[in-house]
């Protein structure tokens, strides 16, 4: 959503990605048919209404891919298709977009092996794709190749400074920065070495580049939700701090940040009676509140699926759940400062 109050949903069926845009009156427009035969969409929009869409065409079993784009300045029309990469094989990773429109793309070539009626990828080597307004231009390899994907994950401030946090071939992410009218990145610094299995919920900046990385840890028998600090400015990051205060078996964390770096962070917490447990921040400077569980009582199987926060501190979380008598229902826990 606007700071105007546009909204804009993006969703996918078997003819393609859809979109719709809400005016501030609360009516939504028709839909539209964006992209035919597309599937997965990785949508970003800032709060001017600049919005960008990167997805990925072909991939396994075939033998060509190709990751494209679309943008829609704000107030505007969506641009036509453009092919950022292609060849065997590509995948889009992420994008990012700025506070003036100017999107980032991350993306990676690999390579397929099918042995015995199985299929193994590897050796991916990762790119970026930069939009300021005239084109796009492309990065060559910035890591790679290596095993593993790099889950690549980018975000832009108001002054068009970029990061891009990645996980490399030791297992720590590490993260590397770009000025507003270059596309050369700087060398990679380490955010963040998780010892062992990790999963990254999410990456977020602030309008003056403070960026927070939440990360979910997995081990044996349990799983915790921890962030970092970081800043585009200097490439430097925090220590990991717990943020799932004495949850020890944590699952599907959302994290939205505004602009203003209040942030709210929401996930599924199975340590005893699973419940849904929520924190909130109102600056990108200081710690996280104490979690606080936000679910209905006597729900069960219960999952959130979204959460987002205003620059004003109120929040909202999404979350669905079954009753003792089996009955879906979807919920909404709003917060107010």
């Amino acid at each position: 959503m606007t700071a105007g109050g546009l909204a804009t949903a993006v969703w996918t069926d078997s003819d393609g990605v859809w979109t719709a845009d809400r005016s501030a009156t609360g009516k939504w427009g028709p839909s539209q048919l964006l992209l035919p035969g597309a599937s997965a969409p990785l949508f970003t929009m800032n709060e001017r209404g600049d919005a960008a869409i990167a997805w990925t065409m072909g991939g396994p079993p075939g033998n060509s891919s190709s990751v494209l784009a679309v943008l829609r300045p704000a107030g505007r029309n969506w641009t036509s298709p453009q092919t950022l990469a292609s060849g065997t094989f590509v995948i889009a990773d992420h994008v990012g977009i700025g506070e003036d429109g100017g999107a980032i793309v991350t993306w990676e070539t690999y390579q397929e092996i099918c042995r015995y009626g199985e299929c193994f990828q590897n050796h991916f080597s990762l790119h970026t794709s930069r939009n300021n307004g005239p084109g796009w231009v492309r990065t060559g390899v910035l890591l790679g190749p290596d095993a593993n994907s790099h889950i690549a994950r980018v975000v832009i401030d108001a002054g068009g400074g970029a990061m891009l946090v990645v996980l490399n071939s030791s297992g720590a992410y590490v993260s590397a920065t770009q000025p507003p009218a270059g596309n050369t990145w700087s060398t990679f610094n380490t955010a963040v070495f998780v010892n062992g299995l990790s999963m990254v919920s999410e990456l977020a900046s602030d309008r003056d580049g403070n960026v927070t990385m939440v990360y979910e840890t997995i081990g044996l028998t349990t799983s915790q939700a921890f962030y970092v600090d970081g800043s585009i400015g200097h490439n430097a990051w925090s220590s990991p701090v717990l943020l799932s205060g004495g949850d020890t078996n944590v699952r599907q964390i959302y994290f939205a940040v505004a602009t203003n770096g209040t942030s709210v962070a929401a996930w599924l917490s199975s340590s005893g009676t699973p419940a849904i447990h929520a924190a909130i921040r109102t600056s990108s400077t200081i710690p996280w509140s104490v979690p606080v569980t936000i679910s209905a009582p006597g729900s069960t199987e219960i999952s959130p699926e979204a959460a987002a926060v205003s620059t004003s501190g109120s929040a909202i979380v999404v979350y669905s759940g079954y009753n003792q008598s089996s009955v879906h229902t979807e919920y909404a826990v709003n917060y107010t400062p």
